[in-house]
């Protein structure tokens, strides 16, 4: 049996052909078509629907893949998480709620048969909310990693610009959080009174990564907007270069978000999801604070078929 997965972000689109049983992924493509800019399409021309606008985008897709293939894909499942269930998605759907078993049983998944119109069965997964938060996505990952996560007490984060505290139990999600980390590094490194003060460089030297566990340290210690102008400072007063400053800059932001982990019991494991060196600045920033958790990673290809994985956990669930 074949699928199709679909991870639709805000801007950007993934789709996998895989294999039920082995989960190995066939073809992939991905794409800039994310959710807002077919939205605004369609909020531009509203003499369709806003349902049949994003399928359109959807079987263009699934139809290059076909010719990559030379063969019909039609009457494949097709089943979509992230942001297409949302507000400026193909259809929103109603979020799933706290507590969330990571079997996937409470999950809402809307389904509508194969039609002539769009020859596959579609299967769109909803997010998830607490009192205080929401994400979209996430949750199916998180089926996705349950084997390597376990059953214990852990918390999952998932860096970003918006970066997810997921905190598990027992094969649950209990809570989560949002970071607005990577967004207000954006904000205040590109357009503030800091901005002449910074400089990313392409690949970090020693110095840098001094200047980044010297800003981790000075965010346990400090008031996040006081820190912030001592960016300003280190360059008045010439204690770094501008890309020293970028790392420093870096390690404020990334020191801030953990260091609320503080609040966990030390049984409490803290996976950090992905690879890359954003994921390398978490895992130095979190051994820098001197947290006493357990840490573990799991690497970048495992969070890349955690969809697939929830995607077809879910269809299982389902059939």
């Amino acid at each position: 049996m074949l699928i199709l997965s679909c991870d639709w972000g805000t801007s950007s689109f993934r789709l996998h052909l895989a294999e039920a049983d082995s989960e190995r992924i066939l073809l992939s493509r991905s794409a800039s078509s994310g959710t807002r800019s077919v939205f605004q399409q369609w909020t531009s021309d509203q003499g369709r629907s806003r349902v049949s606008l994003f399928l359109d985008v959807l079987r263009g897709e699934i139809l290059e893949m076909s010719n990559q293939l030379d063969r019909s894909l039609e009457e494949i499942p097709v089943l979509i998480s992230g942001m297409a269930s949302s507000s400026i998605g193909m259809k929103e759907l109603p979020y799933a709620h706290l507590p969330f078993p990571v079997s996937g049983e409470t999950a809402i998944v809307d389904q509508w048969p194969a039609s002539d119109a769009f020859p596959w069965p579609v299967y769109l997964v909803s997010g998830l909310r607490s009192d205080l938060d929401v994400m979209r996505g996430e949750e199916t990952q998180m089926i996705g990693l349950m084997e390597q996560i376990g059953r214990g007490k852990a918390v999952c984060i998932l860096p970003g610009t918006h970066s997810k505290h997921i905190y598990m139990a027992n094969r649950t999600i209990v809570d989560f959080r949002t970071f607005m980390t990577g967004e207000l590094f954006e904000i205040t490194g590109q357009h503030s009174i800091l901005s002449n003060s910074l400089k990313p460089r392409g690949e970090s030297t020693g110095t840098d990564r001094s200047a980044f566990l010297h800003g981790v340290r000075r965010a346990k210690a400090s008031h996040y907007f006081n820190a912030l102008f001592s960016v300003r400072t280190n360059a008045l007063f010439e204690v770094y270069d501008a890309f020293q400053n970028f790392e420093y800059h870096s390690g404020l932001h990334i020191g801030y978000e953990l260091k609320s982990l503080f609040e966990e019991t030390p049984d409490t494991v803290v996976f950090i999801c992905g690879g890359g060196s954003l994921s390398e600045r978490y895992e130095l920033a979190f051994q820098t604070l001197g947290l006493p958790n357990p840490l573990r990673r799991i690497s970048a290809e495992e969070v890349e078929l955690a969809a697939l994985k929830g995607h077809l956990l879910l269809l299982r669930a389902r059939s």
